[in-house]
């Protein structure tokens, strides 16, 4: 009777009304579901697996399941000691070494930190101080650390234990650990370190550790002359009776000096008093670099080498018929100086001008000169790489030497004269405003003048620095009332 019937009703009616149809619709819905998951595993997954697993995993089987690898543990040299067994922790969110081995390195001064640490059993310790950029080798590669001094007990027997590297290590180490087949990675990025090491390894001899590595520049290309003045007279002062606490510390200094050459025994001398010859000594005038220009030139690049150099004023040697004009004595004897020494009237501006003459094509042009900092620079890495090449060879040619400790290589960012420079400009030297920021309020007017005379360092930093510091500039007028508040 009915030969075509069309009723038309939502789909969710549908379903309800007519059970069998909604669970028909439930079944293909999963089964589609299904199967689309599968292709997924299959395309994603699967398809990176090998066949091994494949066949596995369609039978269902397990992984054996495996003991505790142990701890990871690394050998590394720090200095001239060396740690047989350095653990790795992935727990732990800075590397540690024990007040006990920090003292028995006779590392440098700790830098004071303002912070606590807690430890994996929930105690809560102060460390010391922070070791910053310690120089950690394992094999042959060398990476930076910074290292948070712990008092905390020693239960090892030995001192290899007990040093942590933490993740910032293993994250500047590029560090990845296979714990099943107990190996581990550690790797350069882009085998830039390696070209810088390879640089260095080809320049060692520009590089110094100690005061016997000193050859000294050619008398040939600089030498300094202790020109007196016309009035001047001879100046014997008599030697003085030293502190026993510091006599010993005295002749070790000697000692060290004879063994490298800088001083040797002289019988008789006019002139005994290297400080108050000062007074009587010729000025020389040679122009220092500006620091402004120095810093202007060195912004906006990519890369820095921070040169300094070892002992370098001792480097210069004094004109041989002037040496007996830097005559000292002391309990050990009567010394005179072969080459210049700090404090000496001129000193800066020999070492200047010998700079100045040595490195001439290269200043304003890859590099720069103050004092006795030295500093490489160039907008990529493998420029840089090759300034520091040409630097180098300089050094070598010359007899100059580095302090290899002192130096650092291929940088982004670095303190040059007080201020950080970097790609992104001048800053200050956070540490500096600490050091200001740290002064009590003046009692006094020399007080004053000393604080303007921090703070006029920065200068180029504070906008309107004359406006706001003259309320304090007032307070050194002569017939001004001195009332800070």
């Amino acid at each position: 009777m009915f030969w075509k019937v069309e009723i038309n009703i939502p789909l969710l009616d549908a379903i309800t009304q007519i059970p069998k149809y909604a669970k028909f619709l439930k079944e293909l819905y999963i089964h589609k579901r299904k199967k689309m998951k599968g292709g997924v595993e299959l395309e994603g997954v699967m398809s990176t697996l090998t066949k091994n697993e494949v066949v596995a995993r369609s039978h269902k089987t397990l992984p054996k399941k495996r003991r505790d690898p142990r701890i990871f543990s690394v050998p590394c040299t720090i200095g001239e000691f060396t740690f047989v067994n350095a653990m790795l922790d992935l727990g732990a969110s800075i590397n540690v070494i024990p007040t006990s081995i920090y003292k028995s390195l006779n590392f440098c001064d700790l830098e004071p930190i303002g912070m606590t640490i807690q430890l994996a059993n929930k105690s809560i310790v102060q460390p010391l101080g922070v070791l910053e950029d310690l120089v950690v080798q394992i094999n042959e590669l060398i990476f930076p650390t910074d290292f948070y001094v712990l008092d905390m007990e020693d239960k090892t027997s030995g001192k290899e234990s007990t040093l942590i590297l933490g993740r910032p290590f293993l994250m500047t180490a590029r560090t990845k650990i296979d714990v099943h087949a107990r190996t581990l990675l550690m790797e350069f990025g882009d085998n830039l370190e390696k070209k810088l090491l390879q640089v260095l390894r080809q320049h060692k001899k520009a590089l110094g550790w100690r005061l016997l590595d000193l050859p000294r520049i050619n008398p040939s290309i600089c030498m300094h002359k202790i020109l007196m003045k016309e009035e001047a007279c001879p100046i014997r002062k008599q030697q003085k009776r030293m502190n026993l606490t510091i006599l010993d510390v005295v002749k070790k200094e000697v000692m060290k000096l004879l063994a490298a050459g800088i001083i040797y025994p002289i019988s008789d001398s006019q002139w005994v008093s290297p400080i108050k010859i000062n007074h009587v000594t010729r000025k020389d005038h040679f122009p220092l670099p500006f620091i402004d220009q120095v810093l202007e030139k060195l912004v906006g690049k990519s890369h820095y080498c921070f040169l300094d150099g070892f002992s370098i004023y001792m480097q210069i040697h004094i004109a041989p018929e002037d040496q007996h004009k830097t005559t000292f004595t002391c309990p050990f004897g009567t010394f005179a100086y072969t080459c210049m020494l700090f404090g000496l009237c001129n000193a800066p501006s020999t070492f200047q001008c010998c700079m100045t003459n040595i490195f001439s094509d290269l200043l304003q042009d890859c590099m720069e000169v103050f004092m006795d900092d030295f500093i490489v620079y160039t907008t990529s890495f493998d420029a840089c790489l090759e300034n520091l090449s040409r630097v180098l060879t300089r050094y070598i040619n010359t007899n100059l030497v580095v302090n290899f400790e002192k130096c650092h290589f291929m940088v982004i960012e670095g303190i040059v004269l007080g201020h950080l420079v970097s790609n992104r400009g001048i800053e200050v030297d956070k540490s500096k405003i600490d050091i200001i920021t740290s002064l009590p309020n003046p009692a006094f007017v020399w007080e004053v003048r000393s604080f303007l005379g921090h703070v006029g360092f920065y200068r180029r930093c504070i906008k309107n620095l004359s406006k706001i510091t003259l309320p304090l500039s007032k307070l050194l007028q002569k017939d001004e009332d001195f009332n800070f508040d």
